[in-house]
């Protein structure tokens, strides 16, 4: 089984970006995470005692679609007027 790139995140500094409110979108581009890689790391955070659910839930995940495309890759045009 293939793994993905292996990522070293300090926990403190992730947990404080989190706690001020960082978006999901800058927190992939800041740590150079995958998508994919974002919610193992929160429930290995949540895991360990360094954030709770609450913490996530009350979070805003994405800004705008706008956010969300940037992150993914779509076929066909990105138009969505």
């Amino acid at each position: 089984m293939a793994k993905g790139p292996k990522v070293t995140i300090k926990v403190k500094s992730f947990v404080a970006d989190i706690r001020n409110g960082a978006s999901d979108k800058a927190l992939v581009e800041k740590y150079t995470l995958t998508e994919a890689m974002l919610p193992k790391i929160f429930d290995q955070l949540i895991a360990g005692g360094h954030i709770t659910e609450d913490e996530l839930t009350n979070r805003t995940f994405f800004e705008s679609t706008q956010d969300v495309m940037d992150l993914f890759t779509f076929p066909g045009p990105k138009n969505f007027d």
